[in-house]
């Protein structure tokens, strides 16, 4: 995994008032300032504070 956490797998803990899913796996394309950057529910990606996610892997993806 490189250091600004691209390629952790997420999940989602809180879907309001935004456009994630409670349980869903989510893939981490960076990690900037606190903050995730995810594809979200609308297919677009954008900035999430990290609390809203819980880790499911600590590997990076193939």
């Amino acid at each position: 995994m490189t250091p600004d956490g691209e390629g952790r797998l997420v999940f989602g803990r809180f879907d309001w008032p935004t456009d994630l899913t409670v349980g869903r796996l989510y893939q981490v394309l960076s990690d900037e300032h606190g903050l995730y950057r995810v594809v979200d529910d609308t297919g677009e990606d954008y900035m999430y504070p990290i609390w809203m996610f819980e880790h499911a892997f600590q590997q990076s993806l193939p």
